[in-house]
């Protein structure tokens, strides 16, 4: 085994254990721990694996759901922010929803939610994609988040043909059993079809508003004026630090405008 595997192997377990007292405290399933492991050594396989079609058969609506690794995407270049890119702007769809809270993307503070969310929003917008939030607060644990979720995305299925919804791997299947309860069928998708998806080219350039969406959402965090309950639940510090880390990877001041 070489050493970069077994360092994979070490950090994953790390993380994985942390998953687990998390999974203990009701906070999240205890399946989806393997599957980050997947993603961590295998990650070509699990992004296939997390880009489910489904199809309504009496409407012909069609849900893409996609599952993504939140800070990752922007050092694993296996399943990097381009390849998330490549899903968005590769499907044609006509609404993008993203796992922030709705009045997040309502009010323009895009800069919230998982850190590849505000990319993802500003990708979609740019090309003219309607993008709406669909996340909720912890109240109820894991699963009454995962149900005030589907709660939001209820909302935006009559009005749109083609959906693309994208939030954390762990709530991809949640949310393929619970589009089965409404109607949906799951669409026959091969594995090569989907890598294509993946490795359309795209254009690697940022979403001009996205390095002041996320200074502002760091101003925010350091004000204590935080405005959405994942936010407030998670640690500051962290949510600073990893928007510091996608600004210095963007090659970007951490201090700049905090509007377009």
């Amino acid at each position: 085994m070489s050493r970069r595997r077994r360092l994979a192997l070490v950090a994953a377990g790390v993380v994985v254990a942390g998953l687990v007292a998390l999974a203990g405290s009701g906070r999240i399933p205890v399946r989806p721990l393997l599957t980050f492991l997947q993603f961590k050594l295998n990650p070509e396989k699990a992004r296939v694996q997390h880009l489910v079609q489904l199809r309504h058969p009496q409407t012909g609506q069609v849900v893409f759901l996609a599952g993504t690794t939140h800070q990752y995407h922007y050092e694993d270049p296996a399943y990097s922010i381009w390849h998330v890119k490549a899903i968005v702007t590769g499907l044609d769809v006509d609404a993008v929803l993203v796992e922030m809270m709705p009045d997040a993307i309502d009010e323009g503070r895009f800069g919230d939610g998982p850190v590849e969310m505000p990319f993802i929003a500003l990708v979609a917008r740019d090309a003219g994609i309607d993008v709406a939030g669909m996340d909720s607060g912890w109240d109820g644990g894991w699963r009454g988040r995962q149900d005030r979720m589907f709660e939001h995305v209820q909302r935006h299925l009559p009005t749109h043909r083609r959906i693309l919804i994208t939030s954390g791997f762990m709530h991809v299947r949640q949310f393929e059993e619970q589009l089965q309860t409404v109607g949906f069928v799951v669409v026959p998708w091969s594995e090569a079809e989907r890598q294509q998806i993946f490795e359309r080219k795209v254009d690697e350039t940022w979403p001009k508003a996205l390095a002041p969406a996320l200074r502002a959402a760091i101003a925010r965090a350091r004000a204590g004026t935080l405005q959405t309950d994942p936010e407030r639940s998670a640690d500051v510090t962290w949510f600073i630090q990893v928007r510091e880390q996608v600004l210095r990877i963007m090659g970007e001041p951490l201090d700049g405008p905090t509007t377009p």
